[in-house]
């Protein structure tokens, strides 16, 4: 045959430009076709003459007006049409032509001529006849590697299978690329297409697909595959094993059915160890979806059915068992003793039960108040060596305990370092629980060193998590009181925001630990909007809430300066000292200079003349060795204030200057505004700074537009912030317009410009 001789060449004819189509569709359907219809048409066909000529003659067939509004029927039109051409057409071509057809349009991507041939049961010759036949019908398109001219004509000729066929040749086609060593996920996205037979081969075919897509961090295809490992189904001795692969898979993504599943392969389980292992991962997803003492109950009974057995297995039981202390009020209570019972290996730990140990004293270290320095040595001793598991489903436990040490020790470049390898970690895993939890705590600790559009975004990365991933719910607290923190600082609070508080407080579990950290921040909101009384009732029951659980250091919340300002405003004078000093004291033993400025500035403000400024400055000397940028701009705006009162507007004009700098360094748009109404106070004429270019983005558009600008493709993106490929392309739409950019060469231009001024 001519495409089978050596010397013969083929030549492609280009498609039809959208212009040709234009042109066509204005000369058979009339010149006042509008131009919405004509780029349908030209959408709906690639320019292909067939598909055009087709959808034409429907168009004239169905009398449809070529108007603007009629476009969105162009493609049922055209797939109408051209089904029933390409049908006809299949019929008369020669024997193995229309067989070799369902064999492509079976394997899809993966067809090239020879497996397709060996699918449709044709030999080397057959198959090179069929596919010149098909070539020369305009039904195919290519040479080795075959496919359709157009995914309707494909469409056409897999409708045409019964539902009964198209199982038994995708069966078929994953037993031939099983013979040819075809990849695990080719096989398995045939296999998902059969009916269940209850077949061996096909078990083990998607278990390895499903251990292969974990590994490369797209958990919810391993779910896929191991959901239909499932319905085959596999032989009952194997069903505890693959119960928990796919509640390991679901607990990933945050699946709410990775419960269940892992509640089934525990109790199906033949050995106490495979029952362990499962009663592990349970308890991880339980007690970050704030159930711990349902998780306390699974892993005390997985630690009797171990008994002495495994010894390495049982240390492991009893990490996850106490770690449920570090989460829950509730589970803290009933796990008093052990947790009392936590001992410093001292020097150097040997085994990961020794590190958690560290991790556990570590936390509860800060959270009684104990001097940082003590914190900071428990931390860095657990995380020595740097391999512990950053997952908190999946034995991250330790890790979480000891970062968030350092977090509130101030060490916020390790914690932020921690963090982002946490983040990145949970991306390539494909963890959405981890990488909620890793951004909420990022988020904070972005806040207190005064990065206000990072901070932002971090916390609505983690927040727009919520509703999908079961199991984040354990730190998304603490996303909530960033992302309310930062709007009250850069003005943007909004009747929204409060609602998403209420939503958020109603919806969360209440015993998990952070849970304090949202109902502060729903107090600072409540009070921003002038509801003193709701506000300070809240800040105390978040207050009371700390103390019931064992801690009282100001660094996790400072309520009671909050507390105390807000008393102060009510004129509960006497109350709001002493909340305030209360702070104080406890802020010096911790030692830790922001928090230590924080609780003098509200001890400041609730003075008034000379005992105000002293207690002012000494924050700002306080704060100036810190990393808390935003709350030494705040103080220094607030002793400009008390010194241009006293009647010093030249010092007060140096220090509100420097206060307004720092504020707009951080983004703190309402301080600035504070700042500059107290300039003006003062006698200085400030001037209004307008965002426009790369500081008009939102922290979100900053973020995505960023990673444009290093090479990133928008699905890269999406993996990475785990949102939608729309929502990146939103992002980068509104980026370029208010950037006036037109390519991602342009924006990084335009970032580098930025960064360098």
């Amino acid at each position: 045959m001519l495409v089978a001789d050596p010397g013969a060449r083929n030549l492609s004819l280009a498609p039809l430009s959208g212009g040709a189509v234009r042109d066509w569709v204005r000369a058979t359907l009339g010149s006042e076709a509008a131009d919405e219809f004509c780029r349908a048409c030209h959408g709906a066909t690639s320019g292909n003459p067939l598909l055009m000529s087709e959808l034409i003659r429907e168009v004239s067939s169905e009398r449809v007006a070529p108007t603007a509004e009629q476009a969105a029927r162009v493609q049922a039109l055209g797939s109408h049409g051209v089904s029933s051409v390409v049908l006809m057409r299949l019929a008369r071509l020669p024997p193995g032509a229309r067989e070799l057809a369902r064999a492509v349009a079976v394997l899809g991507d993966t067809a090239n001529l020879s497996l397709a041939g060996a699918l449709a049961g044709l030999d080397n010759e057959a198959a090179a006849g069929a596919a010149a036949a098909l070539l020369r019908a305009e039904i195919l398109v290519g040479d080795d590697r075959l496919s359709f001219v157009h995914p309707i004509v494909r469409a056409a000729v897999y409708d045409n299978i019964s539902s009964i066929d198209r199982s038994y040749h995708h069966a078929r086609a994953a037993r031939v690329l099983s013979v040819r060593r075809c990849s695990p996920e080719q096989i398995a996205a045939q296999l998902l297409q059969t009916a269940p037979a209850g077949a061996e081969w096909v078990v083990d075919a998607l278990r390895e697909a499903s251990v292969l897509a974990l590994s490369l961090g797209d958990s919810k295809v391993a779910v896929t595959y191991l959901t239909r490992a499932l319905a085959e189904p596999p032989p009952a001795s194997r069903r505890a094993e693959l119960l928990a692969e796919l509640g390991r898979a679901e607990a990933r993504t945050g699946a709410p059915g990775a419960v269940e599943h892992l509640e089934q392969a525990i109790v199906l389980a033949p050995d106490p160890r495979e029952a362990a292992a499962a009663a592990l991962e349970l308890a991880g997803l339980l007690k970050f979806a704030g159930d711990s003492v349902r998780a306390v109950a699974v892993l005390e009974q997985a630690k009797e059915r171990v008994g002495d057995a495994a010894p390495d297995l049982s240390d492991r039981l009893e990490v996850e068992l106490i770690g449920c202390a570090y989460i829950s009020v509730s589970a803290r209570r009933m796990l008093a003793d052990k947790v009392a019972g936590l001992d410093d290996c001292g020097g150097a730990p040997q085994t990961f039960l020794e590190r958690f140990k560290l991790a556990g004293m570590c936390f509860d270290a800060f959270a009684e108040g104990k001097h940082r320095d003590h914190v900071i040595d428990l931390a860095t001793r657990a995380l020595a060596g740097g391999d512990l598991p950053t997952d908190p489903v999946s034995g991250g436990h330790a890790f979480v305990s000891a970062a968030i040490g350092l977090m509130f020790a101030e060490r916020y470049a390790d914690a932020e370092r921690l963090y982002t390898g946490a983040l990145e970690d949970a991306r390539k895993r494909g963890s959405g629980v981890s990488f909620a939890t890793a951004a909420s705590l990022r988020s904070l600790v972005n806040y207190r060193r005064g990065r206000l559009s990072d901070a932002e975004a971090d916390a609505r990365a983690a927040l727009n998590l919520a509703g999908e991933v079961h199991g984040s719910q354990g730190f998304l607290s603490a996303a909530l009181g960033t992302l309310i923190y930062t709007s009250l600082d850069r003005g943007t609070a909004d009747s929204a925001l409060e609602c998403l508080a209420d939503a958020f407080l109603l919806e969360q579990a209440t015993d998990n630990l952070p849970y304090s950290h949202a109902i502060h921040s729903r107090a600072c909101l409540r009070v921003a909007a002038g509801d003193l009384h709701r506000g300070l009732e809240e800040l105390l029951a978040s207050g009371r809430r700390e103390l019931e659980w064992g801690a009282p250091n100001p660094a996790i919340t400072p309520w009671r300066s909050s507390a105390a300002l807000v008393h102060a405003r009510l004129g509960n004078v006497e109350e709001a000292r002493r909340l305030a000093a209360e702070e104080v004291v406890l802020a010096r033993a911790f030692a830790a200079p922001r928090c230590l400025g924080v609780a003098l500035r509200a001890a400041g403000l609730v003075h008034d003349g000379l005992a105000r400024e002293k207690l002012l400055r000494e924050a700002v000397a306080v704060l100036e060795d810190s990393y808390g940028v935003l709350e030494l701009a705040r103080s220094l705006i607030d002793l400009g204030a008390a010194v241009r009162l006293r009647g010093a507007p030249t010092e007060a004009r140096t220090l509100l200057g420097r206060g307004q700098e720092l504020a707009a360094a951080c983004a703190a748009t309402a301080l600035v505004e504070r700042a500059r109404g107290e300039l003006r106070a003062a006698g200085a004429r400030p001037r209004r700074t307008a965002l426009s270019g790369v500081d008009s983005l939102t922290p979100s558009e900053r973020r995505v537009a960023q990673m444009a600008a290093e090479g990133m493709i928008n699905r890269e993106i999406a993996q990475s912030l785990f949102v939608t490929e729309k929502t990146v392309e939103t992002h980068l739409g509104n980026t370029y317009a208010k950037l006036k950019v037109r390519s991602r060469t342009e924006l990084s231009g335009a970032l580098t410009s930025a960064a360098a001024a």
